[in-house]
């Protein structure tokens, strides 16, 4: 089973560090499209700031992006990443924002600030567990379709959508392992039946 732990919704938390203020925005994010939309969301929110720090990590392999977005090379983008990381979180955007406040902070001082407020909003999140399926379709003739259907239900698995058509019943349904399932259900209707694998994604458990 392959499971992946995201955060369940958007959290913000703010902190102030020897003047200068920081804005912590987190958001779960599917896609890359899905991640830069949020941070230029956030982006435009707050459009006068100094500085939107960002980072995400992005799917099972956790293919990871950050940004230090004027601030010096790896004192900002790189401790909201590592904070992300630590938690060992995937699908999971930050911004940080940061208005400066008149008092440079130094190379230290910034990469615990950007991190200290990463952590923060992690701390405020709610974690869930998300499991990866495949959407399968199951092309059954009408001679097997009762049978199909009482495999199915002796399997506990769910189906999503059914469809009739001349020839017999389209099923949908989603599971862990398409090529077992499929396997398992072309073994006990003799090879009477036709699969597809249509998507992917992650659901709730």
């Amino acid at each position: 089973m392959q499971e992946i732990t995201v955060i369940a919704g958007e959290k913000r938390c703010r902190l102030n560090v020897r003047g200068s203020k920081f804005i912590a925005t987190a958001a779960p994010v599917f896609s890359t499209s899905q991640a830069e939309a949020f941070v230029s969301k956030v982006k435009k929110e707050f459009h006068n700031a100094t500085h939107n720090v960002y980072a995400w990590v992005l799917g099972p392999d956790k293919e990871e992006k950050c940004s230090d977005d004027g601030e010096p090379a790896n004192t900002a983008g790189q401790p909201v990443l590592s904070a992300i990381r630590n938690k060992d979180l995937t699908n999971t955007a930050i911004v940080v924002t940061r208005y400066f406040g008149g008092t440079k902070l130094g190379t230290g001082g910034l990469i615990r600030a950007y991190r200290t407020a990463a952590r923060e909003v992690l701390a405020q999140v709610t974690l869930e567990k998300l499991i990866f399926v495949e959407e399968m379709w199951i092309y059954v003739p009408y001679d097997h379709v009762g049978d199909a259907l009482n495999w199915l239900k002796g399997k506990s698995i769910e189906i999503e959508d059914m469809e009739y058509d001349t020839e017999g019943a389209v099923i949908k349904i989603k599971v862990e392992d398409s090529k077992a399932t499929g396997g398992e259900l072309k073994d006990f209707l003799k090879d009477e039946i036709k699969i597809e694998v249509r998507g992917s994604s992650f659901i709730r458990r």
